[in-house]
């Protein structure tokens, strides 16, 4: 999901694919959409081949958020504590 920091980050861009902020909130379907471009952006082809590891892992995804290390640590530790519990229930 993205919100309005995003979209004023971004205004150009969607403007560009004629998406304005309102329908960024109001339409799940086109916040997904732009999500998933966004996604695609910032998780290239060369960062994909060199994932060894599990923290690779959850860093390459955490730049979806940022790629500030500061905060990208932040959010790959919210993914990796979010996945332990997801998948809790496989190891029983």
């Amino acid at each position: 999901m993205l919100h309005s920091v995003f979209a004023a980050a971004h205004r150009k861009e969607l403007a560009s694919i004629g998406i304005d902020e309102r329908e960024l909130r109001n339409d799940g379907c086109v916040n997904a959409m732009v999500a998933a471009r966004h996604l695609k952006k910032v998780i290239t082809p060369k960062m994909l081949s060199n994932v060894r590891t599990q923290d690779d892992y959850l860093r390459m995804i955490a730049n979806y958020h940022s790629a500030t290390p500061k905060y990208n640590k932040i959010y790959a530790d919210k993914l990796l504590n979010a996945f332990t519990k997801l998948y809790a229930s496989d190891q029983k």
